[in-house]
């Protein structure tokens, strides 16, 4: 019995993480963030460089996937063309709201950054998300960034 019981928890404690893995599901891909920032004269940031800019990621895509039951993962193409998962990085992701055309996470990372994911479908049928960010280190930055998505599903949620 004793023999049995250690296969078994060998079988299942290989097998269980390779199921999450297979329930991960694309809910949301999104692209080409643009819109504006905010950058006040602080760490890094000098008083020639603070004030409003236009802010944007060239290229930047943006996926949400259901990782597991209620959780979630942002996954997202950086200014630097880096592949970062949040979770991965250490964040909490956290689904603020839902509503049949509506979605929205929080994305805390720790001392870092505070970031908002809505992801919706328009009145007139257009997919698209904003994602607004507070991060307070090295060279703070508030911002608002709206983009298209490719698709929403919704129904996985």
């Amino acid at each position: 019995m004793k023999y049995i019981l250690t296969i078994g928890l060998l079988l299942f404690g290989n097998v269980l993480p390779a199921i999450d893995l297979l329930s991960n599901i694309k809910i949301a891909s999104c692209s080409q963030p643009t819109g504006r920032a905010y950058y006040p004269e602080l760490g890094i940031t000098t008083t020639e460089t603070s004030g409003w800019k236009d802010d944007g990621i060239k290229n930047g895509i943006v996926q949400l996937s259901k990782i597991g039951k209620n959780k979630y993962d942002i996954v997202f193409v950086d200014t630097y063309r880096r592949i970062i998962s949040s979770v991965e990085e250490g964040a909490d992701v956290l689904m603020l709201s839902y509503d049949k055309n509506i979605i929205s996470f929080l994305v805390i990372s720790s001392g870092k950054t505070v970031d908002i994911y809505t992801f919706l479908k328009n009145n007139s049928g257009k997919l698209e998300y904003i994602h607004m960010t507070s991060r307070s280190i090295l060279m703070p930055k508030f911002s608002v960034m709206r983009g298209n998505c490719d698709f929403i599903h919704f129904s996985k949620l």
